[in-house]
């Protein structure tokens, strides 16, 4: 399957928007598990947060995260978040602080893909 310029073009813009304003909750971490369940996709973390997470998330949610695929940056993240499981790719999540319509589980405020390098310092 080919990938067009405009994909490529919404993801970079995505990744550089969200890498300037993200405040991480988690950092570095690859997806374990992915579930859509309706209009939910709900992800699992192989590290639990950095952080608590949101008051509403459940204890049993630490390391589970959701996207809600009716609005466009849900879709957005969850474009980024297959690109990032299809690669192996680690991903870098901060909370939106949230858990409305999700049965308790913690939002996805954003999402930084990162490809997999270390770089020498």
């Amino acid at each position: 399957m080919k990938l067009s310029k405009y994909f490529y073009k919404k993801i970079n813009y995505l990744l550089f928007g969200m890498g300037l304003l993200s405040v991480n909750a988690i950092s570095g971490t690859k997806i374990d598990k992915l579930e859509v369940k309706e209009q939910l996709a709900v992800f699992t973390t192989l590290e639990q947060k950095l952080i608590t997470g949101a008051g509403c998330m459940a204890s049993t949610n630490i390391n589970k995260w959701a996207l809600n695929l009716t609005c466009q940056q849900g879709r957005d993240f969850y474009s980024l978040l297959l690109v990032a499981i299809s690669s192996s790719a680690k991903v870098s999540i901060s909370s939106e602080n949230d858990c409305e319509g999700t049965d308790n589980y913690e939002i996805v405020g954003s999402m930084t893909w990162f490809n997999g390098f270390d770089y020498p310092s």
